[in-house]
């Protein structure tokens, strides 16, 4: 039942103090037993208080720089290891091109029965040593002339060594790596060097991933960073975290290590911790004996005048605590408070209610989006049985499976982009029953895109959208798929060559008002747009570059926070 408004009866809102104008409150004059209670404090406390405070600050910077320290040691010790294992490599490779037989003949780049030997006597003669010395992790050997290139790794490494000698067959990019420098390959970081000997290229490769494991293994923090770069400096960089940098003799790289310091700190003694906070509570008494003696002597309606007007500026959080006033006027203080708390508990109710409203609308969306696919699916199979093409109906069933086992898997929003990749890629085999000859898809996927997290079938039904609209028969569909991020942004590309879509459409979608559309036949479209700004922010966006007859090109683009993500 609503409250009615309160009256105060003006003889309580009379002042305690019959004031002249421009007379000082009895409280703040010379005299008053408060000012001199405060000033007492104020000279007894506060310089102990000060060189408390400076005290338990200067042991937190001695265990925050010993930590540095200890963290600086166990870097320098991994890089010296590291540095032994770069010297070791670049002489040993060195020394079998120029003193081995079989290496001054590959050094010839002369084409024959005798290159070829020395080619296989060498490859052998590398992988053999990758077993048994602590070296190098890659092996390479590049004849420009030749255009032929020799590629040896270390079994732990599961990568094609013709994709890594695709790579390493451009003359332009083993130029650069003249010096051991940082190179990114198959999701791992390496160090890399090439020299040239006669024209021919040989050069290492070292994986430095398992280094920094060991480093952030060995030190017992639980917010850890590792990474190594090309540069001794971090930006931006941060006073909350401890920066340790060193780098490498022999290689052009540093190992970085941020830890907060937060919880460096937390490794102090507990005496020392808690003696930190309690020299800040000693120096809060003396505003806290303030505001206690103000509270005792100041006009109780003050307090209730200063009470009503927060909760009218929007301070809903806001309580008149408990005083000993007189009778009249601790009943005021808890009808305000009772009133107070049916306006919280009611605004509450209010967003729990909008609250459950938005996931159940969330909800219907992504049912919504799944069937016209299923019953494509289902036909497809049903065509298969028909047809006794038994091997692509068992392969479209284990499909269907693992699009269920996606689906259902975990009650999460939001998805890492490598599952639904992998969807995708599936997908596209079994369409390729359906459509041996209907089309032909190219993928550029980033490294730092497979960890972004994105709305489940969000990508996967605007791939398969393609197919369904985009596909006319005698035509091949060329379709690229594309993900990448950039400065803290992703963005997701999905292109065909097809007829395009209306121009009114295209409209509706870059002006952001699909909402709008009445047409049940795009009801798939507006269910993916909702999607995109519940789940992933109102800064997300969804625009297309399309006309007929020219193609379409449909972008989605939301802030990246954070690419750590749950596997």
């Amino acid at each position: 039942m609503p409250h009615s408004p309160l009256k105060i009866p003006q003889t309580m809102v009379k002042s305690d103090y019959n004031l002249k104008p421009g007379e000082a409150h009895p409280l703040f004059k010379t005299s008053s037993i408060t000012t001199k209670i405060i000033c007492i404090l104020i000279l007894i406390i506060l310089p102990l208080n000060i060189i408390s405070i400076f005290s338990a600050r200067k042991s937190q910077e001695v265990i925050v720089g010993q930590t540095a320290s200890s963290i600086d040691t166990l870097i320098k010790s991994s890089i010296t290891g590291l540095d032994t294992q770069i010297t070791e490599s670049s002489t040993y490779l060195y020394h079998l091109i120029t003193n081995d037989p079989y290496g001054i003949t590959m050094v010839r780049q002369q084409e024959g029965s005798d290159y070829q030997n020395a080619k296989y006597y060498i490859a052998g003669k590398l992988q053999e040593d990758l077993y048994l010395q602590n070296s190098a992790d890659v092996y390479f050997i590049y004849s420009p002339a030749l255009k032929d290139i020799l590629v040896s790794k270390n079994s732990q490494f599961t990568f094609a060594r013709s994709e890594l000698g695709q790579l390493l067959s451009d003359t332009g990019l083993l130029d650069t790596y003249k010096q051991w420098k940082l190179y990114f390959f198959d999701g791992k970081q390496w160090l890399m060097r090439a020299s040239a000997i006669n024209g021919l290229y040989i050069g290492s490769m070292i994986c430095i991933d398992e280094i920094l494991d060991q480093i952030s293994d060995s030190l017992t923090y639980n917010n850890i960073q590792v990474s190594a770069s090309d540069t001794d400096q971090i930006s931006p960089p941060s006073s909350r975290k401890v920066h340790v940098v060193s780098g490498s003799d022999e290689a052009g790289f540093y190992i970085h290590v941020l830890v907060n310091r937060s919880e460096i700190i937390s490794s102090l003694p507990l005496f020392e911790r808690v003696g930190f906070l309690i020299t800040l509570l000693y120096l809060m008494l003396i505003p806290v004996l303030f505001m206690i003696l103000n509270r005792i002597l100041l006009r109780p309606l003050r307090k209730i005048s200063s009470a009503m007007t927060r909760l009218k500026s929007g301070d809903q959080e806001y309580r008149i605590g408990k005083h000993k006033y007189s009778r009249e006027f601790l009943n005021i203080n808890e009808t305000f408070n009772t009133m107070a708390d049916n306006i919280h508990q009611l605004k509450i109710e209010k967003y729990e209610a909008e609250l459950k409203r938005q996931k159940m609308e969330l909800r219907n969306l992504q049912l919504q989006i799944r069937p016209h696919f299923l019953l494509n699916t289902f036909n497809l199979m049903y065509s298969l049985s028909q047809l006794d093409d038994r091997e692509n109906l068992e392969n479209t069933i284990l499909y269907m499976s693992d699009y269920f086992r996606y689906i259902f898997r975990s009650n999460e929003e939001l998805e890492n982009f490598s599952l639904e990749l992998n969807l995708i890629q599936s997908y596209m085999q079994v369409a390729k029953l359906r459509y041996p000859d209907g089309f032909e898809i190219t993928y550029q996927i980033s490294p730092e895109a497979l960890q972004v997290r994105v709305p489940p079938l969000l990508i996967h039904n605007f791939v398969e959208n393609t197919i369904r609209h985009a596909l006319h028969d005698g035509i091949v569909l060329h379709i690229s798929l594309s993900a990448s991020v950039s400065q803290g942004r992703a963005e997701f590309v999905i292109a065909d060559d097809g007829p395009g879509i209306e121009t009114e459409l295209v409209e509706k979608i870059n002006s952001d008002s699909l909402e709008t559309l009445d047409d049940s036949t795009h009801v798939g479209l507006v269910n993916s747009y909702q999607r995109i700004k519940y789940l992933l922010g109102e800064d997300a966006t969804l625009r297309v570059i399309s006309a007929p007859g020219c193609g379409c090109q449909i972008f989605i683009r939301f802030p990246v926070h954070d690419l750590q993500t749950n596997t």
